[in-house]
């Protein structure tokens, strides 16, 4: 049950949280962090705290992992985990020799060129779907892909987390926001939602976005949210990652993917179709209790308060300067 974690000794402890995560200041953290209340409690401070952690950190749990297809690696140097690593790698035990040579090769590049080891949540992937991750994440750029990297390291530590624990958080609710900044002067575009109190953020400013549909990818949610709610088209290769953020309310354990978008041309063409109105407000000002007589929705709030403390590198280091303006 998920409440031994309150009750075991911090010695104990460490030993447990240290086997799902390798980075040392979250399992400390995770120690500090008790008693949980819930269960959505406990993946809600693990996942947001992964989130407060430097990039050091994040590379400090990277090492953890043995090399995707290096079976061999994955017994000898890591028997502390090779169960929880085996059942995360079983895709590649099975591959074709052809995919394993690409897979290894594809590795070494990734690890030339970034500095670290290819991470990726494997768990029901096959050698060839994770080969070609591999391949559409080697162009990134070196502050875009540690982002990618560390919400993958993210998604590994609530498996391991949930298999340890034998419980997982339902999850009740997957939103997409999408920071829409723009590039002249910094400014992010906020929706003035409806005033309506069936609504989440009744008469609130809110980031765009929504709910992500069943068999949908965030990304892809976060391109349809802004056409239905502007009826503007964004370049997906403009799209970048910030992070995923976590709460617990009425609808149970919810995670909200975070985006951000460099605003050059696109607003010409909008056509707000949702909401009383949208404006353009700094961080600063959002900061406030009340914008413009308005509340700003809290989660929403926090996540850009993080973009901007985070000095933009999720979004990638050609859009890092407009995001800490």
């Amino acid at each position: 049950m998920w409440n031994q974690i309150n009750s075991l000794s911090p010695e104990k402890l460490r030993l447990h949280l240290a086997r799902c995560c390798g980075a040392s200041r979250w399992v400390e953290g995770m120690v500090a962090a008790r008693p949980f209340i819930s269960l959505e409690n406990l993946f809600m401070r693990a996942g947001n705290l992964w989130w407060e952690l430097e990039p050091a950190d994040w590379l400090e749990a990277f090492r953890h992992h043995p090399k995707i297809g290096d079976v061999e690696h994955l017994r000898r140097r890591f028997a502390a985990t090779a169960d929880l690593s085996g059942f995360e790698q079983a895709g590649v035990q099975g591959a074709d020799e052809a995919v394993i040579q690409a897979l290894a090769e594809g590795n070494a590049d990734y690890e030339l060129k970034f500095g670290h080891i290819f991470i990726v949540c494997a768990t029901g992937k096959s050698a060839a779907e994770m080969l070609a991750i591999l391949q559409s994440r080697l162009p990134n750029n070196p502050d875009v892909e540690l982002h990618l990297a560390a919400e993958q390291q993210r998604q590994i530590t609530f498996l391991r987390l949930a298999k340890w624990l034998e419980e997982a958080p339902e999850v009740g609710q997957r939103v997409v926001l999408t920071a829409l900044q723009r590039v002249e002067d910094g400014r992010v575009a906020w929706q003035l939602r409806d005033d309506k109190p069936e609504i989440v953020w009744p008469n609130s400013w809110a980031l765009f976005g929504g709910t992500i549909e069943e068999g949908e990818e965030p990304a892809e949610a976060a391109v349809r949210e802004v056409a239905e709610e502007l009826t503007i088209a964004l370049d997906p290769a403009q799209l970048r990652f910030g992070r995923t953020h976590f709460s617990v309310g009425e609808l149970g354990f919810k995670v909200i993917w975070l985006y951000h978008y460099p605003i050059t041309h696109e607003m010409d063409f909008a056509i707000l179709e949702e909401g009383q109105r949208y404006d353009w407000h700094t961080v600063a000002e959002t900061a406030a209790e009340l914008v413009q007589g308005h509340p700003v929705a809290s989660h929403h709030r926090c996540l850009m308060e993080w973009l901007v403390r985070d000095g933009g590198k999720g979004a990638g280091a050609k859009e890092s300067k407009i995001l800490t303006s």
